[in-house]
């Protein structure tokens, strides 16, 4: 025997109400939802962005037992003349890093030419490969960025440049708002606003 659906009602479907109803609950739940995936996503960047910083730590610190010295050779084969390093496959344009002097101005060289391959500043086989202080190298794959986009900085100059401004030499992520806040002075032993990182030096 068929049965008669009451008026309005598709055979077998749903009413406009019940759908406007679940389309309501589903606003309600990505409302409550989002903010929680949201702060979840932002926890799991900034893990992972200390984790990068300190591998990349560990790197320097190795290859500075390997050849006794910090990386900040040049092309002339001279060290003590590169002041920053960034991670990344190329250069960053200005105001890619907003940052103090310490972190953008002097001359500055991708970091994996120094801790993954030995060319730095463009210079092939510039660290020693022989010889009880040598370059041992690959230490770290340093072509990434960190999770916002952005490359990784070392102040590379505050090992050996003088100066009370210079003093504290830090791998960091600038974190989500782009800017290094950090300070670099000695007193300076804690990273500031959002930045992400680990002190490798102090002088």
């Amino acid at each position: 025997m068929k049965r008669n659906n009451p008026a309005g009602t598709p055979p077998g479907g749903f009413t406009l109400v019940e759908i406007i109803v679940v389309v309501l609950i589903i606003i309600t739940l990505a409302g409550v939802l989002t903010p929680v995936v949201v702060t979840q996503v932002d926890k799991a960047r900034k893990a992972r962005a200390l984790k990068d910083c300190g591998a990349i730590a560990a790197a320097l610190g190795a290859l500075y037992g390997d050849l006794g010295a910090f990386p900040s050779m040049d092309r002339t084969g001279k060290f003590h003349r590169i002041r920053v390093l960034l991670s990344g496959d190329r250069l960053p344009g200005a105001g890619v890093i907003q940052a103090s002097a310490d972190f953008t101005q002097g001359p500055r060289d991708l970091l994996m030419n120094h801790i993954t391959r030995n060319n730095p500043d463009g210079k092939s086989g510039g660290y020693p490969g022989k010889g009880l202080l040598a370059w041992r190298g690959p230490y770290l794959d340093a072509s990434s960025l960190d999770p916002w986009g952005r490359p990784y900085a070392v102040n590379i100059g505050a090992t050996f440049a003088s100066g009370k401004n210079n003093r504290c030499c830090w791998v960091l992520s600038s974190g989500p708002d782009g800017k290094i806040e950090t300070g670099t002075t000695a007193g300076s032993l804690k990273t500031r606003g959002d930045d992400i990182g680990i002190l490798v030096h102090k002088r």
